[in-house]
């Protein structure tokens, strides 16, 4: 073989290395992009609220992206918290226990063994619960919320933040002190047992039942608007209150100044109405809203 015709082999040789490795690079420059799709889509689908395909959105990008370990962990726990809210509750704890499993030091490993425990007590399982609370909490005390038992039923721990939750719903109007307390703690147990009994008897699964649920969830959730968009923007000022009594005088028929609190009801009601059609209204007109009121009987 020639001198020339050995180098013109090189040379080629050169050439298509060279070509091997730009369509690598081309490739793996696709891949990523073709990745990152998956989490922009997975984003987008769960801010209007399509959870499940969320849920396989980034279930993709977790396994095509060439990611660290500590954005494999947030994912982790962003599907966990997926699918805890669509009631898949099995996966929601596969998905939490794999944040630590990513990452042993993720920020995050905390509070998905918070949420461990919680979902296993939305499944019922009480000792599976107790079981991983007591392995987090040797290695770390503060994996829950304050830690102090103030009751067991068959050997599950009743926290006091569980118990100061009933007494703020407790209709007691007296001031709540520790002897009174120490009586409210008996009907807090109370009301567990018969929870838990009302559980096993299955009437949390009633449709009547779950109906009204839904209704109470809904309107509790829909509460939240008023609470973050529609009371921020309800000024108390003086002179308004002031304004308002004047030309609605005929309705208070007394002076400002001994229905000045029946005034602020008023202003604030009618003031949160006003917001509320507005905010109605802008979304009318941004969502497709079609009437069929000949459908009604």
């Amino acid at each position: 073989m020639t001198k020339d015709i050995r180098l013109i082999i090189i040379i080629l040789f050169q050439i298509l290395v060279g070509v091997a490795v730009i369509l690598f690079q081309k490739n793996s420059h696709v891949d990523k992009n073709s990745s990152e799709q998956f989490r922009i889509q997975a984003a987008k689908l769960e801010s209007v609220g399509v959870l499940d395909e969320a849920v396989k959105s980034y279930e993709s990008y977790l396994e095509q992206a060439d990611v660290g370990n500590t954005e494999k962990a947030k994912v982790a726990y962003s599907l966990g918290a997926l699918n805890e809210r669509i009631g898949k509750f099995e996966r929601a704890v596969k998905w939490y226990y794999d944040v630590e499993m990513y990452d042993p030091s993720s920020t995050l490993k905390d509070e998905a063994a918070k949420n461990v425990v919680a979902v296993l007590e939305k499944l019922q399982k009480y000792s599976a619960a107790n079981m991983v609370l007591s392995e987090k909490t040797a290695l770390n005390p503060s994996i829950h919320k304050e830690g102090r038992v103030v009751a067991k039923i068959n050997g599950k721990e009743l926290y006091d933040y569980e118990f100061n939750e009933f007494l703020d719903l407790a209709p007691i109007k007296d001031e709540k002190t520790k002897d009174k307390k120490a009586q409210l703690l008996q009907a807090f147990v109370a009301d567990r047992i018969i929870f838990e009994h009302a559980v096993k008897l299955g009437f949390d699964k009633d449709p009547e039942l779950r109906r009204k649920l839904m209704q109470i969830e809904k309107q509790l959730i829909t509460s939240k608007v008023y609470e973050k968009e529609i009371q921020p923007k309800i000024k108390l000022d003086e002179t308004d209150l002031e304004n308002y009594y004047k030309t609605n005088k005929d309705k208070f028929k007394k002076a400002y100044k001994e229905v000045k609190e029946e005034v602020k009801q008023a202003y604030v009601m009618e003031k949160a109405q006003r917001l509320y059609s507005e905010l109605v209204q802008e979304k009318i007109k941004t969502e497709q809203v079609e009437l069929m009121p000949e459908n009604i009987k």
